[in-house]
């Protein structure tokens, strides 16, 4: 202790005069000088004083060994901020990005379970126009002892562009159902409500729109008018995809079927059977009618049940004909169709329909002996 406090009382003597201390301590009677110096009670407080100063000032400032470092990595979403009057068009935006929290392990851990991170694209401060890089930030404010890095960092070519409305007339695509070869379909003027729709995108967007289709699927057993409602299809948008930012209101169109505008076409077919045709008298050559087929439409269970029609081939077969009933090969033959059934002609909706049957035939060649039997 003894040798402490020399030490410390040398101090101003190094500082005031170094060469002096050398002399001093080169000197016999340092040690008594030190000792008359020591016998002081003042003296002895003021040097513990300062050699408790210096021995915490050396414990304070020693370097402490660096906590160690702790990683990870979130998966976090991405909110777009950006005007309902504005779009992103044609721009790769992610969904989500990876966040990697650094430092403290146990505050890692506590933001990690505490706090809902997401990843801001503030589109609004960009404004309209075409941009290489978007910024993304974290939307949470961290302690300064934790570091993030989001990873992207920013997104590459960003396009705003201001929305824009146009109205644009529907083209309905009716699909006929799958049925046999005998069952052809033909459609008239389909009643489409709303006729029109109205489109929200980019102009540029709007500009590349070629037609608003809506396809509507008629089903074999429709027997009255009906309503059949379809998804609106823009076409092209990009093969029918839909584009972000382009609204269509509304999204589905209803269609009124008129089911008289939906026929099936039946082919008509007779018989070469005569009634009462005398052999003895005439050759049959042939019988032909002037109309092969004609559209039929409404209550198709009432058509299968009809004594001239054939379910199994689609087929009307008209009835035996009488050979009296023929007026120089002619017969017009009128066809009673059954109740709910209904045949289009041209603009006109008909319960029956007429047949105009040509018959060819020639007489029988009257021989000699045949001739003078007359004759008597």
């Amino acid at each position: 202790m003894k040798q402490f406090l020399q030490f410390l009382l040398s101090i101003p003597l190094i500082i005031v005069n170094p060469t002096r201390v050398l002399t001093l301590f080169q000197v016999k009677n340092l040690d008594q000088r030190t000792n008359k110096i020591l016998e002081n009670d003042r003296v002895v407080k003021i040097l513990a004083l300062v050699g408790a100063i210096v021995f915490v000032v050396s414990i304070r400032y020693t370097p402490a060994t660096p906590a160690p470092v702790y990683s990870e990595t979130l998966t976090i979403p991405v909110e777009r901020i950006l005007n309902e009057h504005y779009t992103d068009l044609g721009s790769a935006i992610p969904q989500q990005v990876e966040l990697t929290l650094s430092g403290n392990p146990a505050q890692v851990t506590m933001l990690r379970q505490t706090r809902d991170f997401r990843a801001i694209l503030d589109l609004d401060a960009l404004g309209p126009g075409e941009h290489a890089n978007a910024i993304l930030r974290l939307n949470e404010e961290l302690p300064a002892e934790v570091t993030a890095i989001l990873n992207p960092p920013v997104v590459n070519d960003v396009e705003i562009a201001r929305l824009e409305e146009d109205t644009f007339k529907v083209v309905i695509l009716p699909e006929l159902p799958e049925l046999p070869d005998y069952h052809r379909y033909s459609f008239g003027d389909i009643a489409v409500y709303p006729p029109e729709v109205t489109i929200r995108g980019p102009q540029r967007v709007l500009d590349e729109i070629e037609e608003v289709i809506v396809r509507i699927r008629v089903t074999a057993d429709m027997v009255t008018p009906g309503t059949i409602t379809g998804e609106v299809q823009v076409v092209p948008l990009r093969n029918h995809e839909w584009v972000r930012g382009v609204d269509v209101t509304p999204e589905f169109v209803s269609s009124q079927v008129i089911v008289h505008d939906l026929l099936r076409m039946v082919d008509i077919e007779l018989s070469e059977n005569l009634l009462n045709f005398p052999p003895n008298r005439y050759i049959f050559n042939d019988l032909t009618i002037d109309q092969t087929e004609i559209g039929l439409w409404g209550d198709f269970d009432a058509l299968a049940n009809w004594e001239l029609y054939d379910q199994n081939t689609g087929t009307i077969m008209l009835p035996r004909l009488n050979f009296r009933d023929f007026t120089e090969g002619i017969l017009h033959l009128v066809i009673e169709l059954p109740t709910n059934v209904f045949a289009q002609i041209g603009e006109e909706t008909v319960t029956n329909f007429e047949i105009t049957v040509r018959l060819d035939y020639e007489e029988v060649p009257v021989t000699t002996a045949e001739s003078e039997d007359a004759d008597d």
